[in-house]
């Protein structure tokens, strides 16, 4: 109910949430116990928005609660039929996971979309379009929320909260930026591009300390900052030129330590143990996102005083009045 109650509105009245991620954590955590009637629960409860109930609009709630709540058994099913109750390695689990979201997705796309195109007559498709668009950048961590369920059933429920409440976390710090639904396309590339990284660093940060310790130091020292200066070519679209060569190094040496916190991240899951891998690996997230949240405020407001002191400045032309001699 809170990660549905902390949303993100649309000018178009679509909206974005993490609600998705509990759902997906919840269809792998009741898995066990009550492979249907946990996940249908716990969508039904993420379903009850409180703008609903505050304007008495109760029809709307249960709607919104009918529809989340059959996305989730829909995704319950499909997750059912998939494993049939057998325990599966991490990579499988992920494979298992992507049918599951993507079901869960489109089931509460097409319910939410017929909902609204019989109570307010939306165009159909349309009405489809903009909520598939709307909810693309939360497929990534909704599959980490079906992780997080795994952690429920391997590691214990203390585990298993604490790591859904820091997936929870990164996607609100994802989404917490407001931009217009025409731009959710680049917003998707951008979290797809720069996800890539850390996840690629990860996997085989564990899989070289897996085989030898110097080839995990090897892979974190020569590795990382090669493929980030590559695919930072790749991003920058570079050519031959000089000036193209020198942004692309640019651009790598801001993500190097991105990455390289990851692959670290990713080497201590095999060394000292999955949760603290999983801990650092999200903490090292958690921590890179607030600071360049942090800059990018700082940014802004220095923006903004740039433009005040510029209307000021024409304010003042226009008035005639001269203009005040900075100290």
């Amino acid at each position: 109910m809170l990660t549905e109650n902390r949303d993100r509105l649309f000018g178009d009245e679509t909206s974005i949430s993490s609600s998705m991620v509990v759902v997906s954590a919840a269809i792998v955590a009741f898995a066990g116990s009550a492979p249907l009637l946990g996940p249908t629960l716990c969508a039904a409860f993420a379903g009850f928005y409180w703008p609903h109930f505050r304007d008495r609009c109760f029809s709307k709630a249960v709607v919104n609660a009918a529809i989340i709540g059959s996305s989730g058994l829909a995704g319950a099913i499909v997750f059912g039929a998939l494993t049939s109750g057998t325990h599966r390695s991490l990579a499988d689990s992920v494979v298992v996971l992507i049918p599951v979201v993507a079901v869960y997705w489109f089931v509460n796309t097409l319910l939410l979309a017929a909902a609204l195109t019989l109570l307010r007559g939306a165009h159909f498709p349309q009405t489809v379009r903009l909520l598939l668009v709307s909810e693309t950048p939360l497929l990534v961590f909704a599959v980490f929320g079906g992780l997080c369920g795994y952690s429920f059933l391997e590691h214990g429920h203390v585990i298993g909260v604490a790591a859904l409440l820091l997936c929870i976390l990164l996607a609100d710090l994802f989404m917490v930026r407001p931009r217009p639904i025409v731009h959710a396309a680049s917003r998707t590339v951008f979290v797809a591009t720069h996800a890539f990284l850390p996840v690629l660093s990860v996997a085989i940060g564990v899989f070289a300390a897996q085989w030898d310790q110097w080839l995990a130091v090897a892979w974190l020292v020569v590795g990382v900052p090669l493929l980030t200066y590559l695919l930072a070519l790749v991003r920058v679209r570079a050519r031959i030129s000089r000036w193209d060569r020198h942004l692309a190094i640019g651009v790598a040496v801001l993500e190097v330590p991105l990455v390289l916190s990851f692959g670290l991240a990713g080497a201590i899951a095999h060394w000292v143990g999955v949760e603290v891998g999983l801990f650092t690996a999200g903490g090292l997230a958690a921590l890179l996102t607030l600071c360049a949240r942090y800059f990018r405020r700082r940014e802004l407001r220095a923006r903004a005083d740039d433009r005040r002191v510029a209307v000021a400045a024409e304010r003042a032309v226009l008035e005639g009045r001269s203009l005040p001699t900075p100290v």
